[in-house]
């Protein structure tokens, strides 16, 4: 296996009993470890950085789906946000 490989792996195998909740989630996305770059800068930042546009995180109780992609000049959850029910 690739070094990369063995990456995804280890981050999955992390996870431990979440491992295969984020295995199905990240299949939903056609079986895509990697979800995208965006530049982001806070106001307080003084550079811009690169941040994945969606990305998981096992919580201890919960799963974490973040999606930073905007749409229109508008953050994606919250411009739907009507249709997701409560995001942050």
């Amino acid at each position: 296996m690739s070094r990369l490989t063995d990456e995804i792996e280890d981050w999955f195998t992390a996870a431990g009993s979440r491992e295969q909740e984020l295995r199905r989630v990240d299949a939903l996305s056609s079986g895509m470890l990697g979800y995208g770059l965006m530049p982001y800068k806070p106001r307080s930042a003084k550079e811009t950085t690169m941040t994945p546009l969606i990305a998981l995180a096992a919580q201890k109780r919960h799963l974490s789906l973040y999606v930073c992609a905007v749409v229109d000049g508008a953050y994606l959850a919250e411009a739907r946000t009507e249709r997701l029910g409560k995001v942050s």
